[in-house]
């Protein structure tokens, strides 16, 4: 079992990434790398699920804070901690309800719906609430999918990483 320090650590390190260099990349000037959210895609099945909530609303308030974006990354990261025990039953299914997910021994394919499903609806509620309009649609649409794309290729290769990194131990 990991320590919480080590859990607290790994939040301070996506925190600290997104603010210092990941904010400051736009690609296509329509996708920006949000890594910021692994650590609500990865926090341990037991954790208390109130706990779970605020650490999620409390990283995006975090990322709000110094980009000042007035709680669209709280509401966000809010929303996808909220969505995520039916992101893992949708994804992983008996494994979950049993709670013996082990994520690096899962398959590739349930690893990226569930990153799928974790990264696009955090990107479309997150572009949508900074957009405030639906007027904005397809200016929303191009940001989500642009940086939906980005985002899941990146975190498929730490979920690759991370795997190869385990079993190695």
């Amino acid at each position: 079992m990991i320590s919480s320090r080590i859990h607290i650590t790994r939040v301070v390190f996506w925190i600290l990434l997104q603010i210092i260099i990941l904010n400051n990349i736009f690609l296509f000037e329509a996708a920006t790398p949000y890594l910021y959210i692994l650590p609500i895609i990865l926090l341990p099945l037991t954790i208390n699920r109130q706990l779970f909530l605020f650490i999620g609303f409390f990283i995006g308030l975090i990322i709000d804070f110094f980009e000042g974006t007035g709680g669209v990354f709280a509401a966000s990261t809010l929303f996808i901690a909220f969505l995520r025990p039916l992101y893992l039953r949708i994804s992983f299914g008996l494994a979950y309800e049993q709670m013996t997910i082990k994520f690096h021994q899962e398959s590739f394919l349930q690893k990226l719906a569930y990153a799928s499903l974790m990264v696009l609806t955090h990107h479309i509620f997150l572009y949508t609430l900074e957009a405030f309009s639906l007027n904005n649609i397809i200016i929303i649409l191009e940001k989500t999918i642009y940086s939906a794309i980005l985002n899941i290729i990146l975190i498929m290769l730490i979920f690759s990483f991370l795997a190869k990194n385990k079993k190695s131990v």
